[in-house]
């Protein structure tokens, strides 16, 4: 088994062929797509094709810079990994087992619902191409092909959404009253699991590191790490737009959103966004003594030495591995509270007006049986009490005077709508 090192160089290594292969990729489609339109009716074989031939070149590119598998690996400490395989044994397997037969019902029944609907589709289609298609000329002919299709499509897609959330009701609930309140519980028994619940819009907007105009989520967690109040949820934040075409509602935000309150008051502001993200409207940048780290984050503050506190060299240590076996991580510290966020690489799907986000989700195409599914959250949840941890051993960041800036303010909105608007 590889050291923690040794990971950290492949995945740092791992990062590097994957954005170069990214930048071929679109390189070589946008070039095939150019050369499709040129030659016609060989687009789609030109573009698969190309396709095909750079992700062949990727993979031995993984093999000549020594990253192999081609993929971040996760490092999970000895004792860490021994405490996840244990409860995975002895507390997730036997309800997994019983939970996976009722899975195979499911998968079984929304299989004969989607060959039904294909079915119904296809001789919808038929029927109306048939009977009317022959009748109709010029642009009414056109018209009529693009509604033929598209409608009955639609239609069988809404169906099939429809009847695929009143089946797998039952069985989110039952999985997640008996296998995510596990893994809840085995994080901290302190820790209480409520399904429907999400953090707040007052909550989420305090944090100050995305602007939004209302929250919805679900699995939602509170209790106490050790003294400190902790609750966090699945979240999705959005705004609207006004466009030419009308309203559009925009996505800030989806993923995992924890608070940490600490319940004791320091100066200062600090914030902690990757590179990708940042923006001076979240203030004054931070130079920090760690080149590597500055590589992926950029840390703001209104006050530096604080900031400098906050950011204790092991506390960046555990931020900076975990993204690079995890990808994105935002923290904000104010006035005694800890605010982490941890967004969905898959993003969020809206059913029935519901926010459903991938975390703490039951498989239905595939087994409940594999170990690997529930590592991610235990090693997510694990991390963030780790990161409560570390600022609880961090003592130089708390100050007995009271704060010099109101707590009930971090960014004003005028601020946070200003990074939508570059």
């Amino acid at each position: 088994m590889k050291t923690q090192a040794e990971l950290i160089a492949h995945n740092k290594k791992y990062h590097e062929v994957k954005r170069k292969c990214f930048w071929w990729l679109g390189f070589v489609v946008a070039s095939s797509f150019l050369t499709g339109i040129i030659i016609g009716p060989f687009l789609i074989i030109v573009l698969l094709v190309s396709v095909i031939i750079v992700l062949l070149i990727c993979d031995s590119y993984c093999r000549v810079k020594g990253v192999k598998p081609c993929e971040p690996i996760i490092y999970v400490a000895p004792k860490k990994q021994n405490r996840i395989e244990t409860l995975y044994e002895n507390n997730l397997k036997p309800k997994l087992e019983i939970l996976e037969k009722q899975r195979k019902i499911i998968n079984s029944k929304l299989s004969s619902w989607k060959k039904f609907l294909v079915l119904a589709t296809i001789m919808i289609i038929s029927t109306l191409f048939g009977t009317f298609l022959e009748g109709l000329h010029g642009d009414g002919r056109m018209i009529f092909i693009i509604f033929s299709l598209v409608i009955p499509l639609v239609v069988s897609i809404v169906i099939y959404s429809i009847i695929s959330r009143k089946i797998m009701k039952p069985y989110r609930k039952k999985f997640k009253a008996k296998i995510i309140n596990q893994i809840v519980a085995t994080v901290d028994e302190n820790l209480t699991y409520y399904p429907q619940k999400n953090i707040s819009f007052r909550d989420f907007m305090k944090s100050g590191l995305f602007y939004a105009e209302r929250v919805d989520g679900e699995d939602y967690v509170e209790g106490m790490l050790g003294n400190t109040a902790a609750r966090f949820s699945e979240l999705r934040a959005t705004y609207t737009v006004e466009t030419g075409e009308g309203a559009e509602t925009v996505t800030s935000y989806s993923g995992l959103f924890f608070v940490f309150d600490f319940n004791k008051a320091f100066e200062g502001r600090t914030v902690v966004v990757p590179q990708e993200s940042r923006n001076n409207n979240y203030g004054q940048l931070v130079s920090l003594e760690s080149p590597e780290f500055e590589k992926m984050f950029a840390v703001y503050s209104d006050d530096q030495i604080t900031a400098r506190y906050v950011l204790s060299p092991s506390l960046m240590r555990r931020i900076f591995i975990f993204s690079l076996e995890h990808k994105a991580i935002y923290l904000s510290c104010v006035n005694g509270i800890l605010y982490v966020g941890i967004p969905s690489l898959r993003g969020s799907s809206v059913v029935m007006g519901k926010a459903i986000l991938p975390f703490f989700e039951p498989k239905i195409s595939s087994t409940l049986l594999n170990f690997k599914l529930y590592r991610r959250e235990f090693i997510y949840l694990s991390f963030v009490k780790d990161i409560v941890e570390e600022f609880n051993l961090n003592r130089r960041i708390w100050s007995k005077g009271s704060p010099s800036f109101d707590p009930t303010v971090v960014l004003s909105q005028n601020n946070l709508q200003g990074m939508i608007e570059k």
